[in-house]
């Protein structure tokens, strides 16, 4: 039951101040909600309102998860790309990104007078990868983890490898087996 911490959110209780978890646990309590329309648009309002004392790279990292918990939709998988492209540094052209529903609101970071994106992190990378094989986005997996196995080699684990090779498979059905091989 969602309704009960939004409530609870809602209240003005002295002495208390919202904080960065505060957010981080209402972002969290929007993935509950059951309908497509109504979750974009407690999100999207529940972001605009955010105070930029609690912005940082890891409340933007569980807003973009929360995102990509929509599984039954690919329309708003797709959005989650579109998210991790504006807030983080991924060398992927935007242009080729699909736009976000009309409810899901993506504000810039210049919204919370933040400058710069957000450094790569592994986390990033994984729900990178991971939202390309669930939106079939599979070519843009790809190029994004040629990208960083040419440029930062180090950043990648294992399961950024199974899923680079997932994408393989799903992108080169008939010559998946030697693509692959060549991974390793």
């Amino acid at each position: 039951e969602v309704s009960s911490a939004f409530e609870l959110y809602e209240r003005k209780i002295e002495g208390v101040q919202r904080d960065a978890i505060t957010f981080l646990y209402m972002i969290r309590a929007c993935c509950r909600v059951k309908t497509d329309q109504f979750f974009g648009e407690l999100l999207s309002g529940l972001m605009k309102n955010l105070p930029t004392r609690c912005v940082d790279s890891q409340l933007i990292f569980e807003y973009c998860k929360a995102i990509s918990s929509r599984s039954e939709n690919r329309e708003i998988k797709k959005s989650t790309l579109a998210a991790l492209c504006s807030y983080f540094d991924i060398p992927i052209d935007e242009s080729k990104l699909p736009p976000s529903p009309e409810h899901l609101v993506l504000l810039p970071l210049s919204h919370w007078s933040i400058n710069n994106k957000f450094k790569l992190t592994p986390n990033v990378i994984g729900l990178f990868l991971e939202n390309c094989l669930e939106a079939e986005e599979y070519k843009m997996g790809i190029d994004f983890f040629m990208s960083l196995r040419n440029s930062n080699p180090k950043i990648l684990d294992l399961g950024m490898h199974y899923n680079f090779m997932d994408l393989l498979t799903r992108n080169y059905p008939t010559s998946c087996g030697d693509k692959c091989l060549k991974v390793f």
